[in-house]
């Protein structure tokens, strides 16, 4: 019954919008145009998970505004909502990965899961805009607002750096970044005042999507602050340094 009502709300959706679909060479995953993702994004009424499968250095750099990083052969998290219209993406047409991603996505029972078509090449060439650390903002390039796992890993330890994890409180009992202190999301703004000055603030979550956000509001604050590119799933998946239980304090 559940799939039933999912699979009524995507045929509405795509419906209402005019939204012209197409089937994938593999396995019958769906497929959707630039432009019709573009018009599903302006739509409110319109539940929608944009994730793109590249890199997480390639995420960092330039995506599609609003989508989450979701690594191949990683676990998948909350931050996809089942109920999701799910489009996937990669780099090109000629990449495999947003196929085989929805494939992950479809096995782990995401009704609606469709694929970009043309991945973020064909988005950019459709002239839509993205976001990133090397997106120009009319002035120039941002400075560089991100740290990859590689780069921290090295300086973990080291004094320059304060490592915040803005996941729930369960979450990071369970599991964290070792030396990291747990501030919630929703107690950043709050909290950031009592951050160590003359340090580098990294920021995660499980994988990025509000760590940029909580990133930009702590450097509103005065701090010099980053994100940690590909959140705790790419540092996990690296094997880097992990602790449980609770930790340091802010």
């Amino acid at each position: 019954m559940h799939n039933v009502k999912i699979n009524s709300l995507i045929c509405l959706i795509l419906s209402v919008f005019a939204c012209k679909i197409a089937f994938a060479e593999d396995d019958n995953i769906r497929s959707l145009s630039c432009g019709d993702l573009h018009t599903l994004m302006s739509r409110p009424a319109a539940k929608i998970a944009v994730v793109d499968v590249r890199s997480e250095t390639e995420f960092a750099k330039e995506h599609i505004p609003g989508a989450v990083n979701v690594l191949l052969g990683r676990p998948l998290g909350q931050e996809v909502g089942r109920d999701s219209v799910v489009v996937v993406y990669c780099g090109n047409q000629s990449c495999p990965n947003s196929l085989v991603a929805a494939k992950m996505f479809a096995d782990s029972a995401y009704s609606n899961v469709l694929s970009l078509e043309g991945g973020l090449a064909a988005w950019k060439k459709a002239g839509f805009n993205t976001e990133g650390s090397s997106v120009s903002t009319g002035g120039g390039t941002d400075s560089r607002s991100f740290i990859t796992a590689e780069e921290l890993g090295p300086v973990l330890h080291s004094a320059g750096y304060y490592i915040v994890d803005l996941r729930t409180e369960k979450e990071y009992l369970a599991g964290h970044i070792t030396g990291a202190v747990n501030v919630p999301f929703d107690g950043l703004a709050s909290s950031a005042d009592s951050f160590p000055k003359g340090k580098t603030i990294v920021i995660y979550d499980r994988n990025g999507l509000n760590a940029r956000t909580g990133a930009s509001q702590v450097k509103s604050r005065g701090f010099s602050a980053v994100w940690l590119a590909g959140g705790l799933a790419g540092w996990a998946g690296k094997k880097l340094p992990m602790a449980s239980g609770s930790g340091k304090q802010p």
